[in-house]
């Protein structure tokens, strides 16, 4: 089992789906648009780094493993056209180092 979301919104109220009404509790701690938000952005910013330098093998591993995170929150969230694309994207930064994919995901709005 994942541990709880780490956001600093822990009751998660900006996710009225994620919340259970009868105790105000979250029901899927993964389900938080500000964490999705945090980890696209961490993970296209580590992207570019390692992209500009490809000898950068921390920056690589970070922007993967934020791209695994914002792919489970957008999941969790019942985004999963925009899911995919995050693993679509992901995936072809691990095969070209290319960030160009996550530049467009960061510019969608998911508030919809």
């Amino acid at each position: 089992m994942r541990p709880p979301c780490p956001c600093k919104n822990k009751d998660h109220s900006a996710s009225s789906a994620s919340v259970d009404e009868t105790n105000k509790k979250p029901t899927n701690p993964l389900a938080c648009p500000d964490c999705l938000d945090k980890h696209l952005g961490a993970a296209a910013e580590y992207a570019k780094e390692a992209e500009e330098d490809a000898t950068r093998l921390e920056e690589y591993r970070r922007a993967v493993g934020h791209m695994v995170c914002a792919e489970d929150h957008a999941r969790a969230l019942g985004l999963f056209d925009y899911a995919s694309r995050i693993r679509a994207a992901r995936k072809t930064f691990q095969t070209t180092r290319k960030a160009s994919d996550m530049e467009a995901l960061l510019k969608e709005d998911t508030s919809k």
